[in-house]
């Protein structure tokens, strides 16, 4: 495992956490912050979580945690300590951790013996893709120690006396004294009494064991067989003293002790002579009934768990509709909002496709109907009218009709043909009219209106053979009455008569060029400054942007080269056919990859750091300075660079490579004296 920074490019500088317990474990929150500041991000970020004495020495709980969504956090990360897959130890309570009262084991095997006010650390470490990155340890205060109180009724006493043998009140109350003791000892066994116990005898009612009414003095409870109320007692009223043979009786007035009478020995076996004893009818279980034998003059039980048959099957005290009218009913369990519905062989389940339905409860008839409201069942019919029935129109006679908003005929008569017509237009018989029937006089106009629209001023009418008739058309055929020249372009003669159009052709303002101008044909050099994605001047401008995207060659082009978007410049620049931008070299040992030396000047971890990210790429690797050191000294000899590799957040390494034939050494660094190196930047090549 890498302390922070390592391979890992985006370095944490900055961790909150916070810790709580809860039923199941302890909430742990964090928040990781890339060198620039901004937040590091991941879909499925894992875990690892060590507890660990206060040295760090003895890891007493690791724990691994997978599948954390980083992705819109903005770096924050909640977990909890107790959810994850466990790595040691694999059984044990998670509380027993915080106990400074026995000794815990160690994940190396050693064990640590906790002194009284020995706290815990937490170590927390996350998988950023390519390597594990760790925190410093944490220490863990007292939220997590209060934890021990879970444990109290089991492994926790107070002067020798467990949780189970102590009462606990969530409110304050004052000291028991000697007395409250021993009613309280009394109450608890079932001895007091001072308060009256919950009554559990199945006899008593419901009512009589809740609610019970306050009554005066002087009253007494009564019931009515479903409430109490409070009633004067009548405790004082006298009974008549009684004799052997005499029962009590009341006689209206008041109750007195009488002998039984003979009218009341009659009236007593009237009242029984219909009646069966108690005694005579037997107990039967369940699935019988009781059945008289005139035979043995006795009462007798008789099953009746008989088998079924027909639409009904099983016994009578386990029956199945298992057909309706003889067809089978489906055995399939239905649904909620399915209906029993015949599917051509059986009664099954099914959805009720009828609609939402209603139930119409009346229907009223309105204008020209008759029979309404119906609110069961009637007939409505269509109301009479007052025309008389018959038929209308004859050889003679044409029909003529009224009919109301609701369409009926409301009156019905005929009226006459005026006859006989002996000519039309001095012809008699079968007419036909023409052109010369159609006479000149005065106040004699032609109105016909093609499809009964009268044209509109100016129209004529004009036959259209697709539709084979006569229609109103906008008269085109006009006369041109002026002509007049809208510019100097041209020029009109006769404007109103027999006008004459003549072109203006020359070279001056206000003319047209002929044909064989000499203009139309010599060179036009275009001069001036080129604009647009166009730079330099005209006549030989040069592509200065595309897209309004400025290029940039100033590498120098070879063979090969391309141009890609560099979105840090915000330029179009060179891309070597190595797969390299312009600048770049391309190291082929490894994964190829592409290394550039910014400048020559010297800087610190964290400004070499920043130079990269501005330059779209990272610091390099150890891996990389090493290959690029090998593969023809492309890290230049004797120069020393920073590598990604950060310790505890003040110790990096760099690299030098010593000699042409790829030796190096590595040396760690310490960032709190400031030290300087080459600027070295690596990134991926695209092929």
């Amino acid at each position: 495992m890498k302390s922070l920074g390592g391979a890992f490019l985006l370095v944490v500088v900055h961790l909150m956490f916070a810790l709580t317990a809860r039923a199941d474990g302890y909430n742990i929150s964090g928040k990781i912050l890339k060198p620039d500041g901004t937040p590091y991000s991941g879909s499925a970020v894992s875990f690892l979580l060590e507890v660990t004495n206060p040295a760090g020495t003895c890891a007493l709980y690791r724990e691994q945690i997978v599948g954390v969504d980083m992705s819109n956090t903005k770096g924050a990360f909640h977990v909890i300590l107790g959810s994850g897959s466990r790595i040691f130890p694999t059984t044990g309570a998670l509380e027993s951790l915080f106990s400074n009262d026995s000794v815990l084991n160690c994940s190396d095997g050693s064990t640590y013996t906790p002194l009284t006010n020995d706290e815990r650390s937490i170590k927390i470490s996350f998988y950023d893709g390519s390597a594990w990155q760790a925190f410093a340890q944490q220490p863990l205060k007292s939220v997590p120690l209060s934890t021990i109180a879970r444990v109290s009724g089991s492994t926790k006493t107070i002067d020798t006396y467990s949780a189970a043998n102590l009462l606990r009140s969530k409110t304050t109350v004052p000291e028991l004294t000697a007395a409250d003791v021993t009613n309280l000892q009394a109450l608890l066994g079932g001895t007091s009494t001072t308060y009256l116990k919950t009554e559990t005898d199945p006899t008593v009612k419901a009512f009589a064991k809740t609610n019970l009414p306050t009554c005066a003095v002087g009253t007494v409870l009564k019931s009515d067989g479903t409430n109490f109320s409070c009633v004067t007692d009548n405790a004082g009223m006298s009974l008549p003293t009684g004799t052997a043979g005499k029962y009590l009786r009341h006689d209206g007035t008041n109750w007195v002790a009488a002998a039984p009478t003979i009218a009341d020995i009659t009236n007593l076996s009237t009242q029984l002579s219909d009646k069966v004893s108690k005694m005579q009818v037997p107990s039967c279980t369940a699935n019988q009934t009781t059945n008289y034998n005139f035979i043995t003059d006795a009462w007798q039980c008789l099953d009746i768990n008989q088998a079924l048959a027909g639409d009904v099957t099983g016994t009578m005290a386990a029956n199945v509709v298992s057909k309706i009218r003889n067809v089978a009913v489906s055995t399939t369990t239905p649904s909620t909002g399915q209906v029993l519905k015949f599917d051509g062989t059986s009664w099954a389940p099914a959805p009720d496709n009828t609609g939402a339905g209603g139930t119409v409860t009346s229907v009223g008839t309105g204008t020209g109907l008759t029979g309404g409201p119906v609110t069961g069942t009637g007939t409505i019919s269509l109301a009479n009218t007052s025309v008389t029935t018959g038929t209308y129109g004859s050889a003679n006679q044409v029909g003529s009709f009224i009919v109301d908003a609701q369409g009926r005929l409301t009156n019905a008569t005929n009226i006459a043909i005026n006859f006989p017509v002996t000519s039309i237009a001095t012809k008699t018989g079968a007419v036909t009219l023409d052109y010369g029937d159609i006479q000149s006089a005065t106040s004699r106009y032609m109105t016909y209106k093609p499809n009964n629209i009268a044209c509109a001023d100016g129209q004529i009418l004009r036959w259209v053979a697709s539709g084979t008739r006569w229609e109103c058309s906008t008269d085109t055929t006009g006369t041109v009455t002026n002509v007049t020249s809208g510019n100097s372009y041209v020029t009109v003669a006769n404007g109103t008569t027999t006008p004459t159009i003549t072109l203006n052709v020359g070279s001056g303002a206000g003319t047209v060029a002929a044909g064989n101008d000499a203009r139309l044909s010599d060179a036009r050099t275009p001069a001036g400054a080129a604009t647009g994605d166009l730079g330099g001047n005209y006549p030989s401008p040069t592509v200065a942007r595309i897209q309004g995207v400025p290029v940039d060659t100033s590498a120098g082009l070879q063979d090969g080269d391309s141009l890609v978007y560099n979105s840090t410049s915000g330029k179009w620049i060179l891309k070597r056919a190595g797969g390299c931008e312009a600048g770049w070299t391309r190291v082929n040992k490894g994964a190829p990859f592409c290394i550039k030396q910014m400048d020559a000047t010297l800087r610190t971890f964290g400004a070499s750091l920043i130079l990269c990210s501005d330059a779209g790429a990272d610091l390099c690797t150890t891996t990389q300075l090493v290959h690029a050191c090998r593969d023809g000294n492309k890290l230049a000899l004797n120069a020393t660079a920073w590598t990604t590799s950060l310790f505890a957040g003040n110790v990096a390494l760099a690299l030098n490579c010593s000699s042409s034939g790829g030796a190096y050494g590595v040396s760690s660094e310490d960032l709190s004296m400031a030290p300087a190196k080459s600027s070295y930047c690596c990134k991926p090549a695209s092929n």
